[in-house]
């Protein structure tokens, strides 16, 4: 086949090469794409959907025991009472140690500013070195309750402050997943849950569900109250700002303004005389005194 300028066209080439390379490099860009996927990742989002999930897995698993002590038979066969017992005391374990996480996950502040004789108004702050540095297994769960009872332990009311000392705030910061997984699997729900049998299990079930609520308004009622409080600090300082430290900072004053005059100098005049008159004269004195014989 030819084209319009009278030329053969050249049939297809395909460059096995190139395929090759491509079929060699799709797993790294697989990887790449992954990576960054994961870092434009929502986790707040993603950790709160799974904290759904999970709470009515763990739920579902805890109903499903209880049913199975009640009935004889099942579909897949009666299963071995210790094996049940160990499964719902697993499920309990769970739901307690996740309570403990929440409870005892921390982070930490320094306050280096502050004036180490006046201790804050909170009960969570204590003087430590300034260049004391706490393990990570201290600031969350089982760990934050060990580094917690030695603390009382090892505390003394008369201790030696060292000059370089300052507070250290432990602040109260439970991830949302296992916020979230506590308002609909606390402690209190998996023991109320515990107590199902084949002649109660509609009160109990609604009491189940009264208690995850209880809990949901309340964690939340608490939340919504810290965020209003923190908008109200921040609409406070920012009023108290714009009012008296701007103005202080940024003050408009007339007085102190460039102002452009004409350039003057007080440098004295300097008077000029003609060239050649001096000339002139310097020549006749000079003729003057050759001339006259001492």
């Amino acid at each position: 086949m030819t084209d319009v300028f009278g030329q053969l066209d050249s049939p297809p080439v395909y460059n096995e090469q190139n395929m090759w390379s491509r079929l060699m490099n799709a797993p790294t860009e697989w990887l790449i794409n992954t990576l960054e996927d994961y870092e434009g990742v929502e986790w707040d989002d993603l950790s709160l959907k799974m904290s759904w999930i999970t709470a009515g897995m763990l739920n579902s698993a805890l109903i499903a025991i209880k049913f199975a002590y009640c009935s004889d038979q099942t579909g897949m066969g009666r299963f071995d009472d210790g094996l049940l017992w160990f499964t719902e005391a697993g499920l309990i374990a769970i739901s307690c140690i996740n309570a403990l996480a929440v409870f005892m996950a921390t982070k930490t502040y320094r306050m280096f500013n502050h004036d180490k004789d006046s201790q804050p108004i909170s009960q969570n702050v204590r003087l430590v070195d300034k260049n004391q540095v706490n393990p990570d297994w201290t600031h969350s769960g089982l760990g934050a309750c060990l580094a917690l009872a030695m603390r009382y332990v090892f505390k003394s009311a008369h201790r030696h402050i060292s000059e370089d000392a300052v507070w250290e705030l432990s602040m109260w910061n439970p991830s949302s997943f296992t916020l979230n997984l506590f308002i609909f699997f606390s402690p209190v729900q998996a023991l109320v849950l515990h107590g199902i049998d084949k002649d109660n299990y509609q009160y109990y079930l609604i009491v189940a569900a009264v208690v995850c609520m209880q809990v949901y308004v309340l964690i939340n009622t608490y939340i919504n109250h810290l965020q209003d409080k923190q908008i109200v600090f921040e609409e406070v300082s920012y009023e108290y700002n714009y009012k008296f430290v701007y103005p202080r900072i940024i003050k408009h004053n007339v007085s102190r303004q460039c102002q452009t005059e004409d350039f003057q100098t007080d440098c004295p005049e300097i008077q000029t005389t003609d060239t050649a008159d001096t000339e002139s004269i310097s020549s006749d004195d000079t003729q003057s005194t050759i001339g006259t014989p001492e």
